[in-house]
């Protein structure tokens, strides 16, 4: 039996990986809103990590991590939300806007 794919929804903050040639002040301060799917955290965490090394970045911190399967809901999500869940559950790892002030 293949294990189940979960969402899990990331906050993390992220830099310029070592071995690349972006300006950290580009990065500095930056964060990342995204979904993975995933068997579990520790999977969808080595996932975001490879993902963000590909573009020359590197996980900083995690702010937050939610299991997106797991998560109580008085409403259903959002469409665009929901529309991310199902492209991560698929194999996708889908990054979304976010703002924050500065």
């Amino acid at each position: 039996m293949m294990p189940t794919v979960r969402v899990f929804a990331f906050f993390a903050d992220i830099q310029p990986a070592p071995s690349t040639r972006i300006d950290p002040a580009i990065t500095d301060g930056r964060h990342v809103y995204c979904y993975v799917g995933a068997r579990d955290e520790r999977a969808a965490t080595a996932r975001l990590e490879q993902d963000l090394n590909t573009r020359g970045l590197r996980l900083a911190r995690v702010q937050w991590c939610v299991d997106q399967d797991r998560l109580a809901r008085d409403e259903p999500a959002e469409p665009s939300a929901a529309a991310a869940e199902q492209q991560a559950r698929e194999g996708r790892i889908v990054y979304q806007p976010i703002a924050l002030p500065r």
